[in-house]
């Protein structure tokens, strides 16, 4: 348990800033992108052929050592009681589960389950035999494995509430299923599981009672948080120094919508930085973790998709009147075009989960009428993502990992 409490490993550097910086929510102005002295970190912004570089990559595979390590020993401790020994396991599985999930978001082409058999997934490190070669994996089977271990970690988890978010508990290993059936279109499945996880997690924010005037309003571990972990970016480029939001996209924040203020702070360039993480005074490391606000809008988005349009508004309302001041927001009434609530719905998962990694899934798993061209356009240069090339699109893998391991390029 030593080994899966080391938060710096298990919960820190997770390979979603490679999502987020490939996605549209980032805005690097061009003196600042020019001014990136690392090449693979420049390129990565532009969705250039150039292998990423290995911070990306070793830590994932760190925490999966650490996990399998574990694993593999579990026959070799003697535990008090059988459930100290579920619980064990089922961490473990959690966090393998959880980091395979992060990896294959960024190193390979988005799910389809026509093509996944034949697609490249990542390395399925299954023993701690650091002698064994790693290969890449299909798709599915990648998905299959991650599917696995986290099934497996509902199981074998508790209920209870930990003492601290980093580690998981039974409606984290929920959640993080519903996020994981979410993104390969599985939405059935997906409502199944944020149900479940809404189950034990009661507890929402509201903004209404947080001052903009503090750079970062929120607490690290809040009530909201269901597990804790944090994506990684190289060269400051996700931190209020460099990035910055685009401009269109921080229109669409309402002047009631109390996010406008609590997330984004005015620099001195007249731009807006996202200082409104649930990381508090995490710079370029910014959360990524789950919490009830995102489950409860995978559930919205999934009823909608069923056509139970009501359900959907009301679950979409819960969250907003945690959002909105209180004086000004009027719930909204009755929608009854499935796709004008979809799209509702999805603009409000845009706003709510900026920095947590996932617009990048969004872009890949979302019809073409819900996804606009990804786009840096500086006047010296413009750089485009059409929704067709996203979904074939996958960063590439270190040079140092190829070369090692001999596995196939993307």
């Amino acid at each position: 348990m030593a080994l899966l409490n080391d938060v710096a490993v298990m919960n820190y550097d997770y390979a979603g800033g490679l999502a987020e910086l490939g996605a549209d929510n980032v805005f690097i102005p061009y003196t600042s992108w020019t001014s990136i002295f690392n090449e693979m970190d420049r390129m990565t912004y532009v969705w250039d052929r150039t292998p990423v570089n290995l911070t990306y990559w070793n830590p994932g595979y760190r925490r999966i050592l650490a996990c399998n390590t574990v694993l593999d020993l579990l026959d070799d401790i003697r535990f008090t009681t059988d459930q100290e020994r579920d619980e064990v396991q089922g961490v473990a599985k959690f966090f393998r589960g959880y980091t395979f999930f992060d990896l294959v978001q960024v190193f390979s082409v988005a799910y389809d389950e026509e093509t996944a058999k034949d697609r490249l997934g990542i390395a399925l490190r299954l023993s701690s035999d650091v002698s064994l070669k790693s290969t890449r994996a299909s798709l599915q089977e990648t998905y299959e494995q991650i599917i696995a271990d986290l099934t497996h970690a509902c199981a074998l988890l508790p209920d209870k509430t930990p003492m601290y978010p980093t580690r998981p508990n039974r409606f984290a290993a929920y959640g993080a299923l519903a996020r994981v059936y979410l993104s390969m279109g599985r939405y059935d499945e997906a409502k199944t599981y944020a149900d479940s996880c809404l189950v034990g997690q009661s507890y929402l924010l509201d903004y209404n009672d947080y001052a903009a005037e503090s750079n970062y309003p929120f607490a690290r571990f809040n009530e909201e948080v269901i597990f804790y972990s944090q994506l990684r970016s190289n060269s400051t480029m996700l931190s209020e120094s460099r990035a910055r939001v685009s401009p269109q996209f921080l229109e669409s924040y309402e002047d009631s919508d109390l996010r406008k203020e609590l997330f984004f702070k005015i620099m001195p360039d007249g731009l807006s930085a996202f200082t409104g993480d649930y990381g508090q005074n995490s710079n370029a490391t910014k959360f990524n973790g789950l919490t009830k606000a995102e489950i409860l809008l995978i559930r919205a988005e999934c009823l909608a998709r069923e056509g139970r349009l009501d359900d959907a508004l009301s679950a979409l309302n819960g969250l907003l009147t945690h959002r909105y001041d209180r004086d000004l927001y009027t719930s909204i009434g009755n929608i009854s075009d499935r796709n004008e609530l979809l799209k509702k719905i999805l603009e409000e998962r845009r706003k709510e989960l900026i920095y947590r990694g996932l617009r990048w899934g969004d872009l890949r798993r979302l019809e073409a009428e819900f996804v606009s061209p990804v786009v840096r356009d500086w006047e010296e240069v413009e750089y485009k993502k059409r929704r067709e090339e996203l979904l074939d699109f996958a960063f590439l893998i270190p040079t140092t990992i190829i070369e090692y391991s001999g596995m196939e390029q993307n």
